[in-house]
């Protein structure tokens, strides 16, 4: 067992933190949560008035609310993580697994009963919190993240639903979003939103263009339920499915676990709750009611979205969960329009940007007169270098190795934990395998990164594979194209960074030939593969990153 080995406990040697008056901290963060989850009858009318969405059709909503089989529950049962924290009845989903012939028919009934009237008793919907600390040492409840900890009868009844649902969700959620819908991902987004920073950087003359990375402040927790609930009502969801979404989380009543103790009871009165296999999908129906907005605007010519090469394609927004993405002209009229539509959603949804973390992008050629002007409308600082997005670099430029830094960083962080020298060859081997090999991957989805970078990478997993400690080196006792090499043929299957990134980024080629309809392929379509086959195009001069 890893929480035997020397490793595991040298993690928490110098981590000990003292805790003080338990009253004092125990009201604070019970204080905290209940104005976060706090009632939102401040906000405006819910409705936007003049918005048309697309509906699910008739088949889908009956087949969406029909009763489950025994069949059907028991897979949905069996795909629950076995060991997941319980909820407040104790119970972990390997119970129901274990004694299924005994509980299945009874989890049925329960499944078809809420279903069929649209709600589910509250001592089901009961649900304690625990609070993950964002930094090694919180000073505020605001320095804790809240996970809901469901029970498993609750858990069953969400995800049935969202297994139902993630079928055609991709039908009624537009291609500016990505998230949580099958066949798309944060790849896409990063991809346009490189090329869009390219398209921007190559512009001469006075033609100048903006984007605006706007953070929503709390977004999970500070959704209006009643604009939840006309929402669904807009998308044509069955009546019995969002009277059971409202039931669920109206009559949720959360203990806060706080040390040994569960406070008392807190009654959230807005919000989704955290981990709940359903929240993310309701959360982007009703950023999708964002979407129609900016889309509106764009069909009425008020909003001005940027072109990606020529023809090209228009690009106004892209979403991801709560990262936002907006992109216009870098006009006056542009960003009093930009701000009025995300005024406007908020009134009605709850949601607000925080402008702390939020960030406006400007084209270099623009003047420094309108740079001010744009900063002052918004109130949101402007900025040369749009940083990281969704986890990867965005590039401005040149591609140097600084701007690829953070990844070596990530993996001698990771290294630095282990202290190797508590671990055995074969240990390290497996780490440098399955971990430190794998650091890198997600960037390399989406961009080829420095040969440079891929050296040092090799070179940091090579050196911890042979046991270096610090400024003293070990004998390499074999060639690491040796090493690196399949198992089959006498290696350790370890692989090199720079063939593992080829790798990653041939997928983007396939998705290139075979899937047609995703945005960021009609995208690269039309700014490079316009009169050519993908086989036959050849790299030219200023063309991005990717």
């Amino acid at each position: 067992m890893k929480f035997n080995l020397r490793s595991f406990h040298n993690g928490f040697k110098g981590r000990y933190i003292h805790n003080f008056s338990h009253e004092e901290m125990a009201n604070h963060i019970r204080g905290y949560f209940t104005e976060l989850f706090g009632d939102s009858n401040g906000y405006g009318y819910h409705q936007i008035p003049g918005l048309e969405c697309p509906k699910i059709s008739e088949e889908q909503r009956i087949n969406f609310m029909k009763e489950a089989d025994l069949e059907e529950v028991k897979r949905v049962v069996f795909s629950l993580n076995s060991f997941s924290s319980p909820g407040p009845d104790g119970l972990q989903a390997v119970v129901y697994k274990k004694f299924w012939d005994t509980v299945g028919s009874t989890i049925t009934n329960f499944v078809n009963t809420s279903l069929r009237t649209g709600s589910i008793p509250a001592q089901i919907l009961k649900a304690n919190m625990v609070l993950i600390p964002k930094n090694e040492a919180p000073e505020v409840a605001g320095n804790f993240r809240p996970i809901i900890l469901l029970n498993v009868v609750y858990k069953v009844i969400s995800k049935l639903l969202v297994s139902r649902m993630r079928k055609w969700i991709g039908q009624i959620i537009g291609p500016f979003q990505s998230s949580f819908v099958p066949g798309r991902g944060t790849t896409d987004n990063i991809l346009i939103t490189q090329e869009v920073v390219h398209s921007l950087e190559s512009r001469k003359g006075r033609k100048c263009g903006m984007i605006m990375k706007l953070d929503l402040q709390k977004a999970y927790d500070c959704l209006s339920w009643k604009f939840l609930e006309v929402t669904l009502t807009d998308f044509g969801f069955p009546m019995e499915f969002t009277r059971l979404i409202m039931n669920s989380i109206r009559e949720m009543k959360i203990g806060i676990i706080w040390n040994e103790y569960i406070l008392e009871d807190i009654q959230p009165k807005r919000g989704l709750r955290q981990r709940d296999l359903i929240s993310p999908y309701l959360f982007i129906l009703a950023m999708e009611r964002l979407s129609h907005l900016i889309s509106r605007e764009v069909d009425a010519d008020r909003w001005k979205p940027i072109r990606v090469g020529k023809p090209g394609i228009s690009i106004s927004h892209l979403f991801f969960a709560d990262d936002l993405m907006l992109f216009g002209t870098a006009s006056r009229e542009q960003i009093e329009v930009m701000m009025q539509i995300m005024e406007t959603f908020s009134f009605r949804s709850g949601l607000e940007i925080n402008k702390d973390k939020s960030r406006v992008y400007l084209s270099p050629n623009i003047d420094g007169g309108t740079r001010s002007s744009l900063q002052n409308l918004s109130g949101i600082k402007p900025t040369t270098y749009l940083g990281k997005y969704l986890g990867a670099p965005i590039i401005h430029g040149r591609k140097s190795k600084d701007k690829c830094a953070f990844i070596l960083g990530r993996v001698k962080q990771r290294l630095a934990s282990w202290k190797e020298k508590v671990l055995n060859l074969a240990g390290r081997k497996t780490l440098v395998q399955s971990v430190t090999t794998a650091i890198p991957q997600y960037v390399m989805q989406s961009s080829l990164i420095l040969m440079s970078i891929c050296d040092s990478i090799d070179k940091i997993n090579r050196n911890f594979l042979w046991g270096h400690k610090g400024d003293r080196s070990k004998i390499h006792l074999v060639n690491w194209d040796e090493v690196c090499k399949p198992k089959e043929e006498g290696g350790l299957g370890i692989r090199k960074a720079w063939y593992n990134n080829l790798a990653l980024i041939s997928k983007l080629g396939w998705d290139i030939m075979m899937d047609a309809q995703k945005l960021w392929v009609k995208v690269f379509k039309a700014k490079y593969i316009r009169n050519s086959s993908f086989f036959e195009i050849t790299k030219k001069s200023r063309t991005s990153h990717t």
